[in-house]
């Protein structure tokens, strides 16, 4: 019997419990939806993978930067030969465009080369090179960059060609794009924040992001919801076959699912519905039909508060962002799956346990099953 209590406390705990759950679930909705309506996900993230490919392409560029330095080196010491030769009288023999030719046809097979592995076409001449890093970016970009509107958004940013000429300002630039979109500021929940967060713990200073965030919840929430909602499930189930074994509901705990009919020796509305009387069969038929709406109604409702905010932002997060994540979309889909069969399967033993009727008489329950 103390069991039984017990069982009921928890459930009940676990009800109260829930509006947090509700909460979070909204929380987690307003962000996803918060970042993914201002395109920031795609932005931020396409910003980071563009880096990241021309870190990883970093020899070849360098390796190609090198053999441009080397070329205009050559060329700028003929060229110096050459007006040093004019002044005393000599005439210089070759141009600055046939210098430059004779150099580049001597690096030209290993600069072709290293554009190829870089997915850029093959250049003929020194002066095809002189915007190499800029078309390098503009390729990662179109490679990088998740959907058209990050895509136009990224490339409207761009700054000049001659100021995108090498390595380092290349990444100096997307570095700087990618500290301005983490000091954006959004609403959550009409909340204003920045995507960065700064805390501090003793003397150690850090941050903490909210895409970051985002990130984990968009995973962790509808495992945690599946384990939730199984939680209540079998707490409930529990709580009910212990009832039924006891058959003494004077000792469940008094928690809004606790709704049963029950006659006493005052009413002789049990006696009649043995007896098979028509208008009181009806009048039971319809309280055991409106307890099993009640209880339906406030555990689809509690659900729904619970598994549709969330879900509804995983939705927006998926076709506005991150819709090649096929990781996310399969642990998404499997939790919807589990959630809608535990729910049904709660609604479903909640009105095969509300069918039963308690007669009191004397002190003793006894349980009789209606069939509706």
């Amino acid at each position: 019997m103390d069991r039984l209590y017990e069982l009921g406390k928890r459930f009940d705990r676990l009800l109260y419990m829930s509006i947090i759950v509700v909460v979070s679930s909204f929380l987690t909705c307003s962000l996803l939806i918060t970042l993914s309506s201002q395109n920031l996900f795609a932005l931020i993230n396409s910003y980071k993978d563009i880096k990241h490919q021309i870190e990883m392409n970093k020899s070849e560029i360098e390796s190609i930067e090198k053999q441009i330095s080397a070329i205009n080196e050559n060329v700028s010491y003929i060229l110096g030969l050459q007006e040093g030769m004019e002044k005393v009288g000599i005439k210089a023999g070759k141009s600055k465009s046939t210098i430059e030719n004779e150099y580049f046809s001597i690096r030209k097979d290993s600069i072709n080369k290293s554009l190829a592995k870089l997915d850029l076409d093959e250049v003929k001449s020194n002066s095809e090179l002189n915007d190499f890093m800029y078309n390098v970016l503009k390729k990662e970009i179109i490679k990088s960059s998740t959907g058209y509107v990050a895509r136009n958004e990224i490339e409207s940013g761009l700054p000049e060609k001659n100021k995108i000429s090498n390595y380092h300002e290349a990444i100096d630039w997307l570095d700087k794009k990618i500290k301005d979109e983490s000091n954006s500021k959004i609403e959550i929940v009409n909340i204003e924040s920045t995507l960065t967060i700064p805390f501090k713990i003793g003397d150690m200073a850090s941050s903490v992001s909210l895409i970051g965030i985002a990130t984990i919840a968009s995973y962790a929430m509808p495992v945690f919801m599946v384990i939730w909602l199984g939680s209540l499930f079998v707490t409930r189930r529990i709580e009910i076959m212990n009832l039924n074994k006891t058959k003494d509901i004077s000792m469940v705990y008094p928690h809004i699912f606790n709704l049963f009919i029950v006659e006493t020796t005052k009413s002789q509305d049990l006696n009649l519905y043995l007896l098979g009387d028509k208008k009181v069969k009806e009048q039971i038929n319809s309280s055991i039909s409106m307890i099993k709406v009640i209880k339906g109604f406030v555990f689809l409702s509690l659900a729904f508060a619970m598994c549709g905010p969330l879900y509804y932002g995983e939705f927006v997060y998926l076709t506005n962002y991150n819709s090649s994540s096929l990781s996310l979309f399969l642990v998404t889909m499997f939790c919807i799956i589990v959630n809608a069969i535990q729910i049904i399967g709660y609604v479903y033993f909640e009105s095969i346990s509300s069918n039963v009727i308690y007669g009191v008489k004397n002190g003793i329950v006894s349980e009789y099953e209606n069939k509706i």
